[in-house]
Formats: C-alpha cells, structure tokens, sequence
C-alpha cells in the first residue's frame, strides 16, 4: 500500500465528505423502520418486533469493544471499503428472512455491527486526516448525512413496499445503502497507513490504554454518558400518536419527510453557532432549552397539530445534541492519532448509552402516569443532568481540561 507516497491533491469539498456517512442512517431507517412496518404489516406481535430493533441497537455499545482493530493491519479506508458493502449485503439478505427469526436477528446484528464498524472507521479516518480547522464543518455534513440518510430511507422503502413486488423492493432498497459509498473516493488518503501495516496488537493495546487514561477523554465520556440531551422521547413518538389523537399517517408523515427539512436546517444553523460558542457550553444550553419546551409542550391541547410540533421539536434539539457531539468528537481527535478510530467509536458508545436507558425511563414514565409522565420524566432527567454538570464542565473549559492530548510519541510507531 502507498498511501503515504501518493502526491499531495486538493482537498475535496468537506460538506461532500461528511455525506459518506449516510449509510448509518439508511441502515438505521431499515432497522426503526421498515423492517418494523414489514414485520407488522405481517401480523408479527410488538413484543418481538422491539426484540428485533433491540438487538439491531447492541453494536452502538459492543463496536467499542471491536473497534481498535480498526487502528491495526489495514487502513482505516481499506476498513470503511469493507465494512460498508458489507452492511449493504447483509441488510438486503436480512429483508429476505422476515418470516424467519432464527435467522433475521443474527443477520440484522450483524449488519448493524458493521455498520457501527464503517462509521468508526470513517470517524477515525476523517478525524485524523483532514485539517482540524474542519472539524466543525465536519461535525456538521457527518450529522446531515446520518438525518439525511435516515428520513430518505423511511420514505424511499415505504415507496418501494408500495409500489413494487416485495422481492424487488428489498433488492432496490439493498442498492440505495451502496449509493453514497462512492463519496469514500474523496477524503485524503490516510495518513497512519505506514504504521498501521507494521503496528502490533501489543502496541495497539497500550496505545488504547494510554487514550483510555486521559484525563480529558474521561470527562468527555461523563458528559455523553449522563443524559444532558439525550432526547429520547423522539424514538417513542411512532408509538404514542393515539395520545395526541394523530392518525397513522400523520405519524408516518412527520416522522420522515416532516422532520427531514428542520433536521438539516438545524445541523447547519448549530455549525454557525458553534463557530462563537464553546462547543459544551452550546451542549448544556441545548438540553436546558429542549427539556423546557418539552415541558412547555404539556400546556399545549393534545391534537394532532400539537403531536407535529412535538415530533418536530424534539428531533430539532436532538438534531443539535449530535451535531455538537460530532464537533466535539472530531475535535478531540489528536492529528494522525494511532487510535483514532478506537476513540471515535469509544464516544460514539458513550453517546448511545443515555439515549438507550432513557428510552426504558421515559417507557416507565409513561407507564406511571401516562404522556405526562414520559415528558416529565424526560424533562426533569435531564435538567438534573444539566445542572450536575454545569460547573465541572465551566470549570474544565476555564483550565482546557476538555482538550485533547496528542499521545506521546514514544507511544506511537514512528512513520
């Protein structure tokens, strides 16, 4: 492999890179929602249809424990070519299975698996290759592809189911999760090839325990792991429509085409902002703001009207939740970091777990004391995280105790 040798080319339009990372979301709009819908439609109970999306969310946390032999043997883009096509095929092949649980959860945790692998893989890379000044840019176009990917997948499956043979749909859907991998063509080549083909597992594993012991990486996993703006409530409204007296249309409606416009007007209106405010400050903000409107939403009718602005509000924060994580990922990622992917999928972990135990609260919240319960719940949790947090983290910002530190170089393999 030359990659180090390839001559220095101009570097392609960032906002086109961060669109490579579409096939989480379009991955993610098969597994919340197509196959949900095709597995209803097909008389299969609700217990086991959360079953299937509940396993499909396992690799959110287990990549981190795959994730560092990302930083090893090959490189980070020889790894997102793999795992990408890899994804496609499986997720096509799972379609096919649906009437076969035996052999739909293993194929659908498996391609969820690697596409948790490919978005790591593609965060490592582009985090450790591309200028730092990009980083926000970055953080961005990486959030929109993800919405992106996801709101066009919902729409353009539920087209195919309708319009064409199911044979057909799950081949024509298979082909839609290969459209943005030719985008991998674009980044720079990675600059870590040389070591990676000579690094050993025995260095790789002190390198990971070097990033695991920085101080900085360990309050950026408290920030992400308590559930300052974890926004939960966004993966309960396909369930709780009735309350609002929405009709499945209108729910179907809303959750994809109608939160697809504000979602990407919020990931480029948060990149503007992040420009002027520091990038955790603008994260607390957000959760106080969000969990206030989620409050403020219980003062509003329950109509069908209100449903919409609920659904919408809270992907608008969520939205702005992740498109600040991204900035703050990317940003603490040392350039040419040995274990750049291992990072990213280490806070990309810890950003799935709050949104995965406050689902299970906001789900007991609402079994305690109904829609007002969730919302509570939700709000109040949140705003608690936010207040516990506010004057570590002011105080961590004043001292750059949030910052990165480039790994030493006796602990990297010399180029």
């Amino acid at each position: 492999m030359n990659d180090t040798a390839a001559p220095p080319r101009k570097l392609a339009p960032v906002w086109l890179m961060g669109l490579a990372n579409a096939p989480l979301g379009l991955n993610g709009a098969l597994l919340l929602v197509t196959i949900p819908q095709l597995l209803a439609a097909r008389g299969v109970p609700e217990t086991d249809i959360s079953t299937v999306t509940a396993i499909g969310l396992i690799p959110a946390f287990a990549v981190v424990l795959i994730a560092p032999i990302l930083d090893v043997r090959f490189t980070r883009r020889a790894y997102a070519w793999m795992f990408g096509p890899l994804a496609a095929v499986l997720s096509t092949v799972a379609m096919f299975t649906l009437g076969n649980f035996s052999v739909l959860v293993p194929l659908v945790l498996a391609a969820q698996l690697c596409v948790a692998l490919y978005v790591s893989a593609l965060g490592g890379w582009l985090g450790a290759s591309l200028p730092k000044e990009a980083d926000g840019q970055l953080a961005v176009w990486f959030n929109i592809g993800n919405g992106a990917g996801f709101g066009i997948g919902a729409a353009v499956n539920m087209w195919f189911y309708q319009s064409l043979p199911h044979p057909l749909a799950f081949l024509a859907s298979g082909l839609v999760l290969l459209v943005p991998l030719p985008l991998l063509l674009l980044p720079p080549a990675p600059r870590e090839a040389a070591s990676q083909l000579n690094e050993s597992f025995g260095r790789l594993a002190r390198d990971v325990g070097a990033l695991l012991r920085q101080a900085p990486m360990r309050r950026l996993m408290l920030l992400f792991v308590l559930p300052c703006a974890s926004f939960a409530l966004t993966n309960m409204f396909g369930g709780i429509g009735q309350d609002f007296g929405a009709s499945p249309d209108t729910v179907a409606w809303v959750s994809g085409w109608g939160v697809l416009v504000p979602s990407l007007l919020t990931s480029l209106v948060a990149g503007a902002i992040l420009r002027h405010v520091r990038a955790p400050v603008f994260y607390l903000s957000t959760g106080v703001v969000g969990a206030s409107v989620t409050l403020a939403t219980l003062l509003l009718p329950r109509t069908p009207e209100t449903f919409v602005f609920a659904v919408v509000a809270q992907n608008v924060f969520q939205t702005a939740a992740f498109t600040i994580q991204n900035a703050i990922m990317f940003r603490s990622i040392a350039p040419d970091s040995p274990v750049a992917s291992t990072q990213f999928a280490v806070l990309g972990a810890a950003v799935a777990v709050p949104i995965s135990y406050m689902q299970a609260i906001d789900g007991r919240g609402y079994g305690l004391g109904g829609l007002s319960g969730a919302f509570l719940t939700d709000a109040l949790v949140s705003l608690t995280a936010c207040a516990l947090l506010a004057v570590p983290v002011l105080h961590w910002m004043r001292g750059g105790a949030l910052e990165a530190d480039v790994p030493p170089a006796s602990d990297r393999v010399q180029e």
